[in-house]
């Protein structure tokens, strides 16, 4: 379902809470998985984060980098 189906304020932001709470616990999963530390300065900069689709594209990331910075580099043009 939709974020945008729920039309109560009150449920939209505790959904949105907790979509973003499991997504962030994947992260993490992952870091640990590959066995990265997580440095206070990326874990501040993932806890401040409320994009859903910059959390889920770390993620990704984080399956195939090197290093923990890689996942939060810029794409290069």
């Amino acid at each position: 379902m939709a974020l945008r189906e729920y039309r109560d304020p009150f449920v939209r932001r505790y959904v949105m809470l907790g979509r973003r709470m499991g997504i962030m616990g994947v992260l993490f999963e992952r870091f640990d998985a590959r066995g990265f530390e997580v440095p206070s300065e990326i874990r501040a900069r993932i806890f401040a984060t409320w994009d859903l689709e910059q959390l889920t594209d770390w993620i990704g990331r984080a399956a195939v980098a090197k290093t923990i910075d890689e996942v939060f580099e810029t794409a290069q043009k």
